[in-house]
C-alpha cells in the first residue's frame, strides 16, 4: 500500500511537473519576440538571437541526455537545468538594453532551459514502464492543457500590465517545478539489476555514434524533421501575421490556446491506441497529416479570425506527432541510453525543421511571399510522410508506454 501511494504521488508530481514547464516554454517561445520588439530589437537581431538559441539546444540537448543518464541521473540533471533557468529570466528585463548580454542570456537560457523537453520526455517515458499510474499520454497532456490555458489567461494579464512581467511569471512556475522535482521519488525508476550487470549506462560517445550508426534511427528522424517543417514555418510566421492585421497579445494568447487546446486528449488516445495494438507509425503519420492540412490552409488566412481559428488543428497535430517521435526515438533505444536517444531525437528534429522552417521560410518569403511559403512548407511535411513508408516496417516493435 506504501508503494502504491508513493507511486501515486509521483504520478501527480510528474503531472506538475509537465504542467509548469510547457507553460513557460509555451509563453517564452511565443512572447519573447514581442518583448524585444518593443525594446527597439531590430527583426534580423531577434531572429538571430532565437536561431543561435536553437543551434545551442543542438549540442545542449544529447550533452543533458548524457549527464542524465551517465552522471547524475535524471532528477538531478531536471532539477539543475529549472535552476539554471532561473538567472537569465530574472536578469532579461534588468538588462535588455545591452545586446550582447541579452544574447548571452538567451543563449544560456536555450542551454539549460530546453534541453528540458527531452528531460522531462524521458522522465515520463522512463517512469511509464515501472509506475502503473504513469501514462505517457496523459501525463505529457497535462503540459499541453495547462499550457492553453496559461497562455490565454497570461496573455490577458500582460495585455493590461506589461510584457517585461511574463519573466518573472515564468520564474515563478519554474520555481514551482523545481519544488514538485525535488519532491519526485526518483530511485523507483533506475536501471535493472540485469542491465547494471550488463553495463549500464553508455558513455555519451559511445551512445551517440551508436545512435548515429543506426540507419533507422536516422532514417526515422529525418523523416520527421521534414513533417515538422510546416509546423515550424507557421509558427514562425503566425505572430508575424497577428501584428500585421492589427492583433495585440490577446490575439497571440488566443492562437497558442487553441494550439494546444486538443493535444492532451490526442495524448492520451495515442497512448490508448499503442495499448490496443495499433502501431506506432498510424498516430505518427496522422498528426504529420494534420500539420500538412494546417499549413496548406494558411494560405487562405487573410483576416484575424480565419488565421486565429486555423491554429486549433496544431493541437491534433502535435498531439499525434510528439508522442510517436519519442515512441520512435525509444523503440531504437535500450534504457540505459534512453534519455541520450530521446534528447538526441527532439534536438535533431526540432533544429533542422526549424531551420528549414524559419531560415528557409523567411528567405523564401521575400521572394514569394508568406502566404505562398505555406504552401511550399505544407508540400515538403507532405515529403516526409512519403519519405516514412518505407521505415514502417522498423515501428513493428511495440514502444513500451
Amino acid at each position: 500500500m506504501e508503494v502504491r501511494k508513493k507511486a501515486r504521488r509521483d504520478w501527480l508530481l510528474l503531472c506538475g511537473l509537465q504542467s509548469c514547464y510547457w507553460i513557460t516554454m509555451t509563453l517564452h517561445s511565443s512572447f519573447l519576440v514581442f518583448y524585444l520588439n518593443q525594446c527597439g530589437y531590430e527583426t534580423t537581431v531577434i531572429a538571430s538571437m532565437t536561431m543561435a538559441m536553437t543551434f545551442v539546444n543542438l549540442v545542449a540537448q544529447p550533452l543533458w541526455g548524457y549527464i542524465a543518464d551517465a552522471l547524475i541521473g535524471m532528477k538531478r540533471a531536471i532539477l539543475c537545468c529549472l535552476l539554471g533557468s532561473l538567472l537569465p529570466l530574472l536578469l532579461l528585463p534588468v538588462l535588455v538594453q545591452y545586446v550582447w548580454l541579452t544574447l548571452l542570456l538567451n543563449l544560456f537560457y536555450g542551454a539549460v532551459n530546453y534541453p528540458l523537453q527531452g528531460l522531462t520526455d524521458s522522465v515520463t517515458n522512463i517512469a511509464a514502464e515501472k509506475n502503473s499510474f504513469v501514462v505517457y499520454g496523459f501525463t505529457r497532456g497535462c503540459g499541453s492543457i495547462s499550457s492553453a490555458v496559461g497562455s490565454l489567461l497570461i496573455g490577458y494579464v500582460l495585455d493590461y500590465t506589461d510584457t517585461r512581467y511574463l519573466f518573472l511569471i515564468e520564474a515563478v512556475i519554474l520555481g514551482l517545478a523545481c519544488v514538485l522535482m525535488g519532491l519526485y521519488g526518483d530511485t523507483a525508476y533506475g536501471l535493472d539489476a540485469e542491465e547494471k550487470k550488463a553495463g549500464g549506462r553508455k558513455a555519451t560517445k559511445s551512445a551517440v555514434i551508436g545512435l548515429l550508426k543506426n540507419p533507422a534511427y536516422l532514417g526515422i528522424l529525418f523523416c520527421i524533421t521534414l513533417m515538422n517543417v510546416g509546423n515550424r514555418t507557421t509558427l514562425f510566421f503566425v505572430p508575424i501575421l497577428i501584428e500585421e492585421y492589427g492583433g495585440d497579445n490577446v490575439h497571440l494568447g488566443w492562437c497558442l490556446f487553441l494550439n494546444c487546446l486538443f493535444m492532451m486528449p490526442c495524448m492520451m488516445l495515442h497512448s490508448r491506441m499503442l495499448k490496443r495494438g495499433i502501431k506506432n507509425h498510424v498516430p505518427l503519420l496522422l498528426g504529420a497529416s494534420f500539420h500538412v492540412v494546417r499549413a496548406f490552409l494558411m494560405y487562405f488566412a487573410h483576416t484575424l479570425p480565419v488565421l486565429v481559428g486555423l491554429q486549433l488543428m496544431q493541437s491534433f497535430a502535435y498531439g499525434f506527432l510528439q508522442p510517436s517521435t519519442v515512441a520512435a526515438a525509444g523503440e531504437a533505444s535500450p534504457l540505459g541510453v534512453r534519455a541520450t536517444a530521446i534528447s538526441l531525437a527532439v534536438a535533431i528534429t526540432t533544429v533542422f525543421s526549424t531551420v528549414i522552417g524559419q531560415i528557409g521560410g523567411s528567405f523564401l518569403a521575400g521572394y514569394i511571399g508568406i502566404h505562398n511559403t505555406f504552401v511550399v512548407s505544407a508540400a515538403i511535411t507532405f515529403l516526409g510522410i512519403l519519405s516514412y513508408l518505407p521505415f514502417i516496417r522498423h515501428s513493428q516493435k511495440r514502444p513500451c508506454l
